[in-house]
C-alpha cells in the first residue's frame, strides 16, 4: 500500500514513519506537496506546532487544497485535524495552556474508524481545540472538546490527539490501523 506521509514538522516523524514501515512511504514537507495524488492509497497529515493554523492559511495552502479535492482517504493528526476542520468551517480556540496528557474520550458515533474499540484512552499535546462540529460527523469527544471527526461524504477523517506516540496507555495506534484497513478498501 503507497501512503503519502505530510510532514507539518512534527517532533513525531519518526514514529509516524515507523508504524507506517510495512508499507511504501512518501514523506513531503507540507509546502513541497506532490502535483499528483492519485498514486496513492492514502495521505495522513502529521501533527506539527510550528505554525498555527488559524491566520497562517497561505502557509498552508497546498495542504487545504489537498483536503478540499482528495478523493483518496485522509487522516489528520493534531495540527492535521486543525487543518480539516478549518478548511470545513469549524471554529477553532485556543485552550489557556497546552494541553500535554492521557485523555479519556466519549465514542459518540459507530464507524470503521473505531472498529473494535469499546474504550479509548490516548495521548494528548496540543493547544488549540474544537468545541463542536456543524459541519462535520462528530465520533469521539473528551471534556475538553471534539477529538474524532469525519467527513459527512468523503473519506477524512481527523483526530485531535497522537496514536503515533508510543507509550502503553495510548490506544491510538488502533484507530491509525483501522484507517489504514479503509485506504486498503478504497
Amino acid at each position: 500500500m503507497k501512503i503519502l506521509l505530510i510532514n507539518n514538522l512534527t517532533k513525531h516523524l519518526e514514529e509516524l514513519q515507523e508504524i507506517l514501515k510495512p508499507h511504501k512511504i512518501t514523506t513531503a514537507h507540507f509546502q513541497e506537496l506532490p502535483e499528483n495524488y492519485s498514486d496513492f492509497d492514502g495521505i495522513i497529515l502529521s501533527g506539527g506546532s510550528k505554525y498555527k493554523v488559524k491566520n497562517n492559511e497561505e502557509i498552508y495552502k497546498q495542504e487545504i487544497e489537498l483536503i478540499k479535492n482528495s478523493e483518496i482517504p485522509v487522516f489528520g493528526i493534531c495540527l492535521g485535524f486543525e487543518l480539516i476542520c478549518h478548511t470545513y468551517g469549524e471554529k477553532l480556540e485556543m485552550l489557556k495552556e497546552k494541553k500535554r496528557c492521557l485523555r479519556n474520550l466519549e465514542i459518540i458515533e459507530k464507524n470503521p474508524l473505531l472498529e473494535g474499540i469499546n474504550k479509548l484512552s490516548v495521548f494528548e499535546a496540543h493547544r488549540f481545540y474544537v468545541k463542536e462540529v456543524k459541519n462535520m460527523i462528530l465520533l469521539a469527544k473528551s471534556k475538553t472538546g471534539v477529538e474524532i471527526i469525519k467527513h459527512p461524504e468523503k473519506p477524512i477523517y481527523g483526530v485531535q490527539f497522537h496514536p503515533e506516540v508510543k507509550i502503553r496507555e495510548n490506544q491510538g495506534l488502533r484507530i491509525l490501523t483501522n484507517f489504514l484497513k479503509l485506504c486498503k478498501t478504497k
